[in-house]
């Protein structure tokens, strides 16, 4: 089992490398206010202390004012937004091999920075008690200020903080976390 586990970690890290950076503009050098940071904040606590369970994840996100768009975030997932609109959480859920599943929770704030992402998504890291790319021998994006991952028996994490968002037009930044059970 350890080492199909390990099987999908190359396999995802291996297409992480092979995307481009991000384009111009789309990476803020200006950090995003600490109001909405605080939002963000809030959402990294919510998909940290209720993952994998993506309903549990929802929930904590209506209860804390997120509010549900009409986009699907892939293969039915949720999209929410904060009420400013400047932050977005999308939760999903994916088959994974040997009749595992992938939880994603990516959360994009518009007008973060890489260094405010790359502070943001520590919770996650000393949650799962995760290593580095480096440190495992893996890789990194171009699009990634860092990505680290953490595996055990019953699951891998990978947690990414990236430049750019991946959801807004805007500049900004986006974190991610991805538990593979």
């Amino acid at each position: 089992m350890r080492n199909s586990l390990w099987i999908i970690a190359l396999a995802i890290m291996s297409l992480a490398a092979c995307v481009s950076a991000p384009p111009p503009g789309k990476i803020s050098d200006t950090p995003v206010a600490q109001g909405t940071l605080s939002v963000a904040e809030q959402a990294v606590d919510i998909c940290g202390r209720t993952f994998p369970n993506v309903n549990r994840a929802l929930d904590g996100m209506l209860g804390a004012g997120f509010e549900e768009t009409e986009e699907r975030y892939e293969d039915g997932g949720k999209e929410l937004d904060d009420a400013s609109r400047q932050v977005r959480v999308q939760l999903g859920e994916q088959r994974a091999d040997r009749g595992r599943k992938s939880y994603v929770c990516l959360i994009s704030v518009i007008g973060m920075t890489p260094e405010q992402g790359f502070a943001l998504v520590q919770p996650w890291v000393q949650r799962y008690g995760a290593i580095t790319n480096a440190e495992a021998g893996q890789g990194l994006s171009p699009r990634a200020v860092q990505a680290w991952q953490s595996m055990t028996p019953a699951r891998i994490a990978f947690i990414s903080a990236s430049k750019a968002n991946e959801t807004f037009r805007e500049a900004g930044a986006s974190v991610r976390l991805i538990i593979i059970q």
